[in-house]
């Protein structure tokens, strides 16, 4: 279709062939922009949604994107739902956001990097996606290339939105949350070598056989492996391993092959019993035991082998909770003792007893300043990642 002159159709003012002419005209001036990503159902309608053909300015460039479906879209099971559908910032890419079942649901969030295309209001009884069922929400010229101005303020994983997204001179604004992670391991490296991911980059020393295993893993593919015989990680002392007084939060996915032994996830001490931090399941008493300096805290839990657990020690003030796939065990208790040491961190052991842990271990985060958790939550369904702030400045 080629272009034409927009001329607003005006069936009072018009004779037959002007109005005509005038429909053709506007039509031709809208179709690159109402057409592009319009979502409809399909010829013979499914569970899937047709999306049109679209276009995105995309880095300075023209990314033009054919046709596509979505993947069949799963009616909900008990109470109506609503989901979107939403097309890649950067590649025009379909993809579905599902939404929670609910009495009167709403629809999920938005994530970064994507662009709405439509609602889709989904029955227990839904059986086929018909129009009457998809709210179109598209924005009109929407593009990922120019969508900060000067001024603007862009979250990422902390790399330079210059190089990100090809254009503007930024400015960080510094970590999402106000403190950057003193630690953070999503294990998804190569053998035994390992890389910190927080913006301090710690070095990590493995010992033994402790590997990155594809065998198992919650999240990126691979975990931290340790056999329980002299595998274990070390990382030198920081300042931000120096928990003082203040408020933190440590966390890790943790999947133990046998719950009838000790088993140390982490342990961070110069002289056990005076000073440091420590995660320990001990099978005899059947608590997950949190040491902070001198005192120690006992949290009841029977945990299965063979199985992920999303662990959280949270610090908030001078109360201590821990979680457990979200849902806190035993009763918040009075921390107000200075957690500092000078030793080094040891994950997969206990450096006195020589206790070590036999399993697996996912995402490990510690953050130094800031309490995560403060009541049961939805464990993390994703990696963890550094969120920054930028500022486009020109």
């Amino acid at each position: 279709m080629g272009v034409g002159t927009f001329q607003q159709p005006d069936f009072e003012s018009q004779g037959g062939t002007a109005y005509k002419t005038a429909i053709d005209n506007a039509v031709k001036v809208c179709s690159r922009i109402g057409a592009s990503f319009a979502p409809h159902e399909q010829d013979t309608p499914n569970m899937t949604i047709r999306v049109d053909a679209g276009d995105l300015w995309v880095n300075g460039a023209l990314v033009q994107k054919a046709a596509q479906n979505t993947g069949t879209i799963t009616a909900p099971a008990v109470n109506p739902r609503i989901d979107r559908v939403v097309i890649d910032a950067q590649t025009g890419t379909v993809s579905v956001i599902t939404g929670d079942e609910d009495a009167s649901p709403d629809p999920p969030e938005i994530t970064d990097g994507k662009l709405p295309v439509c609602q889709v209001a989904l029955a227990t009884s839904t059986t086929e996606i018909t129009n009457d069922l998809i709210t179109d929400e598209r924005v009109a010229g929407a593009s990922s290339g120019e969508a900060f101005a000067v001024n603007g303020i862009y979250s990422n994983l902390g790399e330079d939105p210059a190089t990100e997204l090809g254009y503007g001179t930024w400015s960080s604004l510094g970590n999402l949350y106000g403190v950057p992670s003193s630690l953070l391991l999503h294990f998804d490296g190569s053998g035994a070598t390992f890389v910190d991911s927080s913006l301090f980059a710690h070095t990590i020393t493995a010992y033994g056989g402790a590997a990155q295993s594809a065998s198992q893993s919650k999240f990126g593919g691979k975990s931290l492996y340790c056999d329980g015989v002299g595998d274990y990680l070390t990382i030198p002392n920081h300042d931000c391993f120096k928990l003082g007084t203040v408020d933190f939060t440590i966390e890790s996915w943790v999947r133990m092959d046998n719950v009838g032994t000790n088993n140390h996830i982490f342990y961070c001490f110069g002289s056990r019993g005076v000073d440091g931090f420590c995660l320990l399941w001990y099978p005899a008493g059947g608590v997950l035991i949190v040491y902070l300096s001198a005192p120690s805290y006992n949290f009841a839990w029977t945990p299965l082998a063979d199985t992920w657990y999303h662990i959280a020690v949270c610090r908030e003030g001078t109360n201590l909770r821990v979680f457990v796939n979200g849902v806190q065990i035993g009763s918040t208790q009075t921390s107000s003792n200075d957690v500092t040491s000078t030793g080094l961190l040891y994950i997969g052991r206990e450096e006195v007893d020589i206790y070590y842990m036999k399993g697996y271990m996912d995402e490990l985060c510690i953050k130094k300043g800031y309490a995560a958790y403060l009541r049961n939550f939805a464990p993390p369904a994703a990696p963890y990642y550094e969120t920054c702030q930028w500022l486009r400045t020109a």
